[in-house]
């Protein structure tokens, strides 16, 4: 879960100084070279075994009974979910136009902005 949070905070701080230094186009070429080393990482992954679940057949009671439709019935789950979406729908909005908002309002550079 902090996968996306850590890589973000790292990709505004490196992204600003690399395209300050060398431009936007290496980097964006460099937020992409960490996934080009390590997708081939995922070609060795072992497939998991297949077919442990489709051996169980579902009645419409037990699909009533699974655990994501428990969930939805606590209350707190809904605001949860709510809040979270609120959340998430700032805080990306914020990632995506504050860099922006520092350079032309505040005169930052891509560098300064970034960090």
């Amino acid at each position: 879960m902090l996968g996306f949070p850590i890589g973000g905070a790292l990709s505004f701080f490196f992204a600003g100084a690399i395209s300050d230094q060398w431009g936007w186009r290496v980097s964006m070429v460099a937020a992409a070279a960490p996934a080009l080393l390590l997708v081939p990482a995922l070609l060795v992954l072992r497939e998991p075994a297949r077919g442990a679940t489709e051996a169980h057949k579902l009645s419409a009671k037990s699909i009533r009974e699974s655990s994501m439709w428990a969930i939805l019935r606590i209350p707190t789950m809904w605001w949860i979910i709510f809040s979270g979406a609120l959340l998430h729908f700032n805080l990306y909005t914020i990632a995506t136009f504050l860099p922006a908002m520092l350079s032309r309002v505040h005169h930052l550079s891509v560098l300064e902005a970034g960090i």
